[in-house]
């Protein structure tokens, strides 16, 4: 009977060995991946609307968390985040997941660095904000059946939380002193304002309604275009006008005055950072500034250059002045505009096959800045598009005061806007294969208009 039992055991222990060498270890690659791929999803859930964007339609019906304690959390999951990189063995890893390693833990490191500064209590200035992002968050809801309505109309819904989450950000960053400086705010009271001035039925935001109306069943039309009326007139008109009345008469008037970074609590490490930040060297902001005086220097004597040899006899002002004034360097139409710049980068197209061996699959177009932006935007830029979604690339130029918008510098901003530039490297980057998505769809400012320069 003792020896039986000896058996027993030893079989259960060889069985037992047996079986936890044929399971399959996790390989330190394999972890990382896992990681990427959490992080990833819990990104997008996050980030709704950047969802919408990528072309992941999955919570459409929903809008990101904009409150104070939504912000801690997220700065809370990155240092999680950097714990679990932290406790793997990047010297396990090839080569390839090596960079992977180290893209990845420079991204999460340098959000969680930016957290102290508290730049998230500025979530509205000239260039971006509510006012401006989620108006052009209805050119990419897609609107097929009566799903994507009842997602849209749920968003709808949400705004008013939406828009009292970042006046309650606001509100914290004038008690920290924590604004944009004020001179550069001046045009979003009339941003926000054109959002709700006009009939319910002339807005950007019931426009999917008269467009995409034959994606909803003939039964119930009528009753999706009162709940669009009723939706947008007294939760997106009511709450802009509450943002309004906040922004004109509490925000913008305490807004600080100086226009530097040192005006900022911290300001100096604050702007070190974003030296830092942008440039990704290790270069001090007095060294950056000292690159910048001499590049001004080197430019200078390249323009002075180009007068003479142009034949022209005044001075450096005078030529600049006849470069502002002289009206054969202006278009008097948008569309002139506008079709100009198409001309130019129709002509780089065909020459493109030329320098590069990988073109994008995904297309671009030009057209206009929305003109609830355009006063306070520059004069062009790009915006990106998806593959995966079906929407293309955007050169978008400005067109509003044409008299600010010269001839003669429409080819290098087609050329850094659009192709060779940024629809180029941005679409690359987004078809890569074999990468991780945080690398299809991140970057650092100084790699991409660096591409862009040329």
């Amino acid at each position: 009977m003792r020896l039986r039992h000896i058996y027993l055991l030893s079989t259960i222990a060889v069985f037992l060995v047996f079986n936890s060498c044929s399971i399959k270890q996790e390989t330190e690659s394999e972890k990382l991946h896992n990681l990427f791929n959490d992080v990833w999803e819990w990104g997008l859930q996050e980030f709704p609307t950047r969802a919408t964007y990528l072309g992941d339609y999955r919570y459409n019906n929903r809008l990101t968390d904009m409150s104070l304690a939504g912000v801690l959390r997220r700065h809370k999951k990155n240092e999680t985040i950097v714990r679990k990189l932290d406790n793997l063995s990047r010297d396990k890893l090839d080569p390839s997941d090596k960079l992977n390693y180290d893209l990845f833990h420079k991204y999460i490191t340098r959000n969680i660095a930016a957290h102290p500064f508290k730049d998230f209590l500025m979530p509205i200035d000239q260039m971006s904000g509510v006012q401006i992002n989620f108006p052009n968050l209805v050119d990419i809801t897609p609107f097929r059946n009566q799903d994507d309505f009842d997602n849209y109309l749920a968003r709808l819904l949400l705004f008013p939380e939406y828009v009292d989450q970042i006046i309650s950000l606001m509100r914290e960053g004038l008690k920290e002193n924590i604004t944009p400086p004020k001179i550069v705010l001046q045009k979003v009271p009339d941003q926000i304002s054109v959002q709700y001035q006009f009939d319910v039925k002339n807005s950007p935001f019931y426009e999917p309604f008269e467009k995409n109306i034959g994606s909803l069943p003939d039964s119930v039309r009528a009753n999706y275009l009162e709940l669009a009326v009723s939706s947008i007139k007294d939760y997106v008109f009511t709450s802009y006008k509450k943002l309004f009345e906040f922004f004109t008469e509490e925000y913008l008037p305490k807004a600080r005055e100086n226009i530097s970074a040192s005006g900022l609590p911290r300001g100096d490490e604050f702007y070190a950072f974003k030296v830092k930040y942008y440039t990704t060297t290790n270069k001090t902001p007095s060294e950056i500034h000292s690159i910048g005086l001499s590049e001004v220097t080197r430019i200078r004597s390249e323009m002075e250059k180009v007068i003479k040899d142009s034949g022209f006899t005044g001075s450096f002002k005078e030529f600049i002045t006849y470069l502002r004034t002289n009206p054969d360097f202006y278009y008097d139409n948008a569309e002139d505009l506008l079709d100009g710049y198409r001309t130019i980068c129709k002509k780089a197209d065909p020459e493109l096959t030329k320098l590069f061996g990988t073109l994008p699959r995904l297309s671009y177009g030009v057209k206009p800045i929305p003109y609830f932006q355009a006063p306070a935007s520059p004069t062009a830029y790009y915006y990106s598009g998806s593959l995966k979604a079906g929407r293309p690339g955007y050169f978008w130029a400005n067109t509003y005061k044409l008299d600010t918008r010269p001839k003669y510098e429409m080819e290098a901003l087609s050329l850094h806007e659009a192709v060779p530039g940024h629809h180029l490297q941005i679409s690359i980057s987004q078809e890569l294969e074999g990468v991780p998505e945080f690398r299809k769809h991140g970057g650092f400012t100084a790699f991409s208009e660096g591409w862009g320069l040329y």
